[in-house]
Protein backbone atom coordinates (compact mmCIF):
# COMPACT_ATOMS: atom_id res chain seq x y z
CA UNK A 1 0.00 0.00 0.00
CA UNK A 2 3.22 2.46 0.13
CA UNK A 3 2.91 2.79 -3.29
CA UNK A 4 1.07 5.11 -4.79
CA UNK A 5 -0.32 4.63 -8.05
CA UNK A 6 -3.18 3.96 -10.32
CA UNK A 7 -2.86 0.33 -8.80
CA UNK A 8 -3.45 0.67 -5.28
CA UNK A 9 -6.34 -1.82 -5.25
CA UNK A 10 -4.40 -4.93 -6.70
CA UNK A 11 -1.71 -4.03 -4.31
CA UNK A 12 -4.46 -4.02 -1.38
CA UNK A 13 -5.71 -7.23 -2.51
CA UNK A 14 -2.17 -8.99 -2.96
CA UNK A 15 -1.34 -7.84 0.21
CA UNK A 16 -4.44 -9.21 1.81
CA UNK A 17 -4.34 -12.13 0.25
CA UNK A 18 -0.65 -12.62 1.97
CA UNK A 19 1.13 -12.98 -1.54
CA UNK A 20 -1.19 -15.56 -3.30
CA UNK A 21 -2.90 -14.54 -6.42
CA UNK A 22 -6.79 -15.45 -6.52
CA UNK A 23 -7.66 -17.57 -9.69
CA UNK A 24 -10.06 -15.16 -10.22
CA UNK A 25 -11.40 -15.51 -14.51
CA UNK A 26 -9.17 -18.49 -14.68
CA UNK A 27 -10.52 -21.67 -15.91
CA UNK A 28 -9.21 -24.54 -14.00
CA UNK A 29 -8.91 -27.53 -16.51
CA UNK A 30 -10.38 -31.06 -15.10
CA UNK A 31 -8.25 -33.31 -14.28
CA UNK A 32 -8.84 -37.33 -14.60
CA UNK A 33 -7.34 -39.85 -12.88
CA UNK A 34 -7.40 -42.95 -14.46
CA UNK A 35 -7.51 -46.48 -11.90
CA UNK A 36 -5.15 -48.53 -12.87
CA UNK A 37 -6.48 -51.51 -14.43
CA UNK A 38 -8.75 -48.89 -16.79
CA UNK A 39 -6.09 -48.95 -19.44
CA UNK A 40 -5.67 -52.77 -19.27
CA UNK A 41 -9.72 -52.60 -19.37
CA UNK A 42 -9.66 -50.47 -22.74
CA UNK A 43 -7.02 -52.72 -24.72
CA UNK A 44 -8.65 -55.63 -23.72
CA UNK A 45 -11.70 -54.07 -25.35
CA UNK A 46 -9.95 -52.98 -28.55
CA UNK A 47 -8.62 -56.81 -28.71
CA UNK A 48 -12.01 -58.30 -28.36
CA UNK A 49 -13.36 -55.88 -30.94
CA UNK A 50 -10.35 -56.72 -33.29
CA UNK A 51 -10.93 -60.25 -33.30
CA UNK A 52 -14.49 -60.49 -33.13
CA UNK A 53 -14.31 -58.34 -36.59
CA UNK A 54 -11.68 -60.49 -38.38
CA UNK A 55 -14.05 -63.30 -37.57
CA UNK A 56 -16.46 -61.74 -38.73
CA UNK A 57 -14.94 -61.07 -41.89
CA UNK A 58 -13.22 -64.46 -42.39
CA UNK A 59 -16.30 -66.29 -41.97
CA UNK A 60 -18.13 -64.44 -44.62
CA UNK A 61 -15.44 -65.10 -46.98
CA UNK A 62 -15.44 -68.98 -46.40
CA UNK A 63 -19.55 -68.90 -46.82
CA UNK A 64 -18.94 -67.18 -49.72
CA UNK A 65 -16.98 -69.55 -51.22
CA UNK A 66 -18.62 -72.27 -50.00
CA UNK A 67 -21.30 -74.10 -52.10
CA UNK A 68 -23.76 -76.63 -49.85
CA UNK A 69 -25.30 -79.73 -51.23
CA UNK A 70 -29.09 -80.46 -49.81
CA UNK A 71 -30.26 -83.77 -48.58
CA UNK A 72 -32.49 -85.41 -50.53
CA UNK A 73 -33.35 -87.77 -53.43
CA UNK A 74 -30.40 -86.95 -55.03
CA UNK A 75 -26.90 -84.77 -55.04
CA UNK A 76 -28.32 -82.48 -57.91
CA UNK A 77 -29.87 -79.70 -55.61
CA UNK A 78 -26.82 -76.92 -54.61
CA UNK A 79 -26.64 -73.39 -53.25
CA UNK A 80 -24.52 -71.14 -51.92
CA UNK A 81 -23.78 -66.95 -51.79
CA UNK A 82 -21.92 -66.72 -54.95
CA UNK A 83 -21.97 -68.41 -58.26
CA UNK A 84 -19.26 -67.89 -60.79
CA UNK A 85 -20.05 -65.94 -64.18
CA UNK A 86 -23.58 -64.82 -62.76
CA UNK A 87 -23.23 -61.04 -61.57
CA UNK A 88 -27.28 -60.92 -60.96
CA UNK A 89 -26.46 -63.04 -58.01
CA UNK A 90 -23.23 -61.98 -56.71
CA UNK A 91 -24.52 -58.42 -55.74
CA UNK A 92 -26.91 -60.21 -53.48
CA UNK A 93 -25.92 -61.05 -49.79
CA UNK A 94 -28.26 -62.91 -46.71
CA UNK A 95 -27.31 -63.57 -43.66
CA UNK A 96 -29.90 -66.63 -43.01
CA UNK A 97 -30.56 -67.85 -46.63
CA UNK A 98 -28.49 -68.45 -49.69
CA UNK A 99 -28.47 -65.95 -52.28
CA UNK A 100 -28.67 -69.05 -55.52
CA UNK A 101 -30.11 -72.22 -55.47
CA UNK A 102 -29.63 -74.88 -58.28
CA UNK A 103 -32.54 -76.84 -58.49
CA UNK A 104 -33.66 -78.98 -61.66
CA UNK A 105 -30.78 -77.92 -63.49
CA UNK A 106 -31.82 -74.30 -63.68
CA UNK A 107 -30.80 -71.46 -61.61
CA UNK A 108 -33.00 -69.43 -58.84
CA UNK A 109 -31.89 -66.38 -57.30
CA UNK A 110 -33.25 -64.69 -53.95
CA UNK A 111 -36.08 -62.38 -54.44
CA UNK A 112 -35.93 -60.47 -51.75
CA UNK A 113 -39.62 -61.02 -50.96
CA UNK A 114 -41.01 -63.33 -48.42
CA UNK A 115 -44.23 -65.52 -48.58
CA UNK A 116 -46.59 -66.80 -45.85
CA UNK A 117 -46.34 -70.29 -45.32
CA UNK A 118 -49.19 -72.07 -42.97
CA UNK A 119 -48.12 -75.54 -43.26
CA UNK A 120 -46.16 -76.73 -46.22
CA UNK A 121 -48.76 -79.07 -47.74
CA UNK A 122 -50.53 -79.26 -51.53
CA UNK A 123 -53.42 -78.11 -49.97
CA UNK A 124 -52.39 -75.20 -48.54
CA UNK A 125 -50.41 -74.64 -52.15
CA UNK A 126 -46.61 -75.95 -51.50
CA UNK A 127 -45.04 -79.44 -52.21
CA UNK A 128 -42.03 -80.34 -50.57
CA UNK A 129 -39.28 -81.51 -52.83
CA UNK A 130 -37.82 -83.76 -50.17
CA UNK A 131 -34.42 -81.62 -50.06
CA UNK A 132 -33.26 -80.09 -46.59
CA UNK A 133 -30.37 -77.98 -45.88
CA UNK A 134 -30.64 -78.15 -42.24
CA UNK A 135 -33.81 -76.61 -41.32
CA UNK A 136 -34.31 -75.73 -44.57
CA UNK A 137 -36.98 -77.14 -46.68
CA UNK A 138 -36.87 -77.07 -50.67
CA UNK A 139 -40.72 -76.26 -51.73
CA UNK A 140 -42.23 -76.08 -54.96
CA UNK A 141 -45.63 -73.62 -55.72
CA UNK A 142 -48.57 -75.22 -56.51
CA UNK A 143 -51.09 -72.54 -56.44
CA UNK A 144 -49.62 -69.93 -58.87
CA UNK A 145 -48.94 -69.80 -62.70
CA UNK A 146 -45.27 -68.29 -62.12
CA UNK A 147 -44.87 -71.46 -59.51
CA UNK A 148 -46.79 -74.04 -62.18
CA UNK A 149 -44.04 -72.58 -64.50
CA UNK A 150 -41.34 -73.39 -62.22
CA UNK A 151 -40.19 -69.72 -62.29
CA UNK A 152 -40.24 -69.30 -58.78
CA UNK A 153 -39.78 -71.42 -55.72
CA UNK A 154 -39.69 -71.05 -51.77
CA UNK A 155 -37.14 -71.81 -49.18
CA UNK A 156 -39.03 -72.37 -45.89
CA UNK A 157 -37.33 -72.52 -42.31
CA UNK A 158 -39.82 -74.37 -40.33
CA UNK A 159 -39.42 -71.86 -37.34
CA UNK A 160 -40.35 -69.47 -39.35
CA UNK A 161 -43.90 -67.79 -40.20
CA UNK A 162 -42.65 -66.81 -43.81
CA UNK A 163 -40.06 -68.63 -46.91
CA UNK A 164 -37.77 -66.83 -48.76
CA UNK A 165 -39.14 -66.51 -52.37
CA UNK A 166 -36.30 -67.38 -55.17
CA UNK A 167 -36.93 -66.74 -59.03
CA UNK A 168 -35.45 -68.12 -61.92
CA UNK A 169 -32.74 -66.33 -63.13
CA UNK A 170 -32.29 -67.50 -67.35
CA UNK A 171 -28.93 -65.39 -67.37
CA UNK A 172 -27.00 -68.37 -65.17
CA UNK A 173 -25.92 -71.96 -65.93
Amino acid sequence: MAHSGRDRFASLVRALQAGRELPVGRVRGIRYEWHPIAWRLVRLAIVVVAVWAVARVGANVVRDNTTDTWTGPDASVQSGQRLADCPTVNVLHDEAYPTWVRFGGVVYRLAGARRPVAAPTPENGYRQTGYTLGPLMLLTIENTPAGLARDTLLIYDGRSLAGELYLREPDCR
